[in-house]
């Protein structure tokens, strides 16, 4: 199976990384930038980590619009980012924000 890999690094709100994040890819559309809830677990395509150094990675990413967001823990949401994957090989980059 062909895709983009889309490679990134969490981040705290205050700019350090953060390992041990879960994250979720779920397909977006540009005008629907939205905080993601437990709820949103349905529409999740893959699931990552965050390594010690923040670290992570979506192997084999179709072409489209794309939102990674850390998993929600309770009710507190981390900052979504929207990814759009050109190409249907090679890599892109990506930050996700853990705090709001």
């Amino acid at each position: 199976m062909r895709g983009t890999d889309i490679v990134g690094r969490v981040l705290e709100s205050d700019g350090s990384t953060a390992g041990d994040v879960g994250l979720w890819l779920l397909r977006g559309r540009a005008d629907d930038l939205r905080y993601a809830d437990l709820g949103s677990e349905k529409e999740v395509t893959a699931w990552a980590r965050s390594d010690a150094s923040g670290g992570f990675r979506f192997p084999r990413v179709l072409p489209g619009t794309w939102v990674i967001t850390p998993k929600p823990v309770g009710e507190i949401a981390g900052t979504p980012h929207l990814v759009v994957v050109e190409h249907a090989t090679g890599s892109a980059a990506a930050k996700a924000g853990k705090g709001l």
